[in-house]
């Protein structure tokens, strides 16, 4: 091969399409999209051999199958489970067991809605993330017509498993989305803070099959189209959310993504909110953005929106995890900080008194027949770093009152000035007057039950 001939080589167009917008190869049978490189790259190919290419000339990256549209899929499960929660389970299940569990509830729903269904067709998946129990669990035996059957066959499979496995952030289902996408088997994640790659999709089983196996909408898929009785009947449920009646409608999902415009937030694909949560707008990072919350540019943490009443506000899982820990304080110092602020006179009905500091730092008293302090807690060290309610800590430390410490003397320098600016500038000189101020304020302090 000459110079020319090599120049020519390296000239040549890819196989396949490479776009930066997904909208930009709609008219591709397959999309693949590489989170490794910015801006994200989006890759359309029409057949197996333009996929091959892809994984040939991208191997290494992070590629994700990206779906959009209604199409013919293959039934998937994509299984997560945070090992904080999984800890929480009980009754404690194994992983065997979570795993077990997971099996048998798909391939139950998989001969429910599709008898003639070969379970030897099931694919497994798994993450090498330390941090969750992650699985993806499918089959190319069969294919669901839609989305939105997708859907109920996640719910038909959720309703199955052992109760502690059926929170609806566990299993990620794939309803009221427009475009979801997948890692594909045998490319990492891109974590881009730190440029590493890891937590590699693996294949349990087959361990040894193609990654077309592992695709759910794979390149020449023959496999029968499924349409069951349980799907449909099911269906109904899934257009509520779709529904201009109901309680989050297509009309509110284009409001929110206007405020997400409008306040310059973007790279989320926006999603209703579940049944579970119908006041969370869910938001998956599908491209590079900068965050507010946390003052990074990222795209490996998802996003959610809050909706109470009319008021909408975003919130980032990852600006919520750099929170600063709650902190923790001694049972010494609580019970100095209360008895310095609280006290209360019993009566027939205790009579409560704050102290309060205003604007200026000035003091002033107030007196209440109740204490009125909600739920609030406090971290004690002496409690393991719990929180516990103040009002209960208020109990503990009241019967001493305030600590108001007398001191050793009078300092007669500061108290010669007090005096003498209350005779002559409040009173005017007036010794009837400045007597009574006097008693007035030793009466506060001697009957506090009592109004002077």
């Amino acid at each position: 091969m000459t110079q020319s001939d090599l120049s020519e080589f390296f000239d040549m167009p890819a196989l396949y399409y490479c776009e930066f917008k997904a909208s930009d190869i709609v008219a591709s049978l397959y999309k693949i999209c590489d989170d490794s490189v910015r801006s994200r790259q989006f890759l359309g190919a029409d057949n197996a051999d333009e996929i091959e290419a892809i994984l040939s000339d991208h191997e290494g990256h992070s590629l994700h199958e990206f779906i959009d549209g209604n199409k013919l899929l293959c039934p998937i499960i994509d299984f997560n489970l945070l090992i904080e929660m999984y800890d929480s389970i009980k009754p404690k299940l194994t992983r065997k067991e979570v795993l077990d569990s997971l099996i048998f509830a798909f391939r139950k729903t998989c001969l429910e809605i599709f008898p003639k269904w070969n379970p030897k067709t099931i694919t497994i998946a798994s993450s090498s993330d330390v941090k969750k129990i992650s699985y993806h669990i499918s089959t190319y035996d069969m294919r669901l017509p839609n989305i939105a059957q997708v859907m109920v066959f996640t719910e038909l499979v959720c309703k199955k498993l052992p109760e502690g496995l059926q929170e609806k952030s566990i299993i990620n289902n794939i309803t009221n989305k427009r475009s979801f996408s997948l890692k594909i088997l045998g490319t990492p994640k891109f974590i881009e803070e730190t440029g590493e790659h890891v937590h590699v999709k693996k294949a349990i089983h087959p361990k040894y099959g193609s990654i077309f196996d592992f695709m759910i909408c794979p390149p020449n898929d023959k496999s029968e189209v499924v349409k069951s009785s349980l799907l449909n009947i099911l269906k109904l449920k899934v257009q509520i959310f779709d529904n201009t009646n109901s309680e989050t409608s297509q009309a509110e999902l284009k409001l929110v993504e206007k405020l997400l415009k409008e306040a310059s937030i973007e790279g989320f694909d926006l999603s209703f909110p579940s049944e579970s949560s119908p006041n969370v707008f869910p938001l998956k990072r599908i491209s590079q953005s900068y965050c507010s919350l946390y003052d990074w540019k990222h795209t490996n943490k998802n996003a959610y929106i809050i909706r109470y009443k009319k008021f909408y506000s975003f919130h980032c899982y990852h600006a919520d995890q750099e929170k600063p820990p709650d902190k923790k304080f001694s049972h010494a110092k609580v019970y100095e900080a209360i008895q310095a602020t609280v006290t209360y006179i019993q009566l027939d009905k205790p009579i409560w008194i704050l102290k309060h500091k205003d604007l200026k730092n000035g003091l002033y008293f107030g007196m209440k027949p109740e204490l009125k302090i909600a739920n609030f807690k406090i971290n004690v060290i002496e409690y393991r770093g719990e929180s516990i309610k103040l009002k209960l800590l208020i109990n503990q430390a009241i019967i001493k009152g305030f600590l108001a410490k007398p001191v050793p003397e009078i300092n007669k320098d500061i108290m010669d000035l007090i005096l003498w600016h209350l005779k002559n500038v409040i009173c005017s000189g007036n010794e009837e007057l400045n007597e009574y101020i006097w008693n007035w304020w030793a009466y506060l302090v001697q009957k506090p039950e009592k109004k002077p």
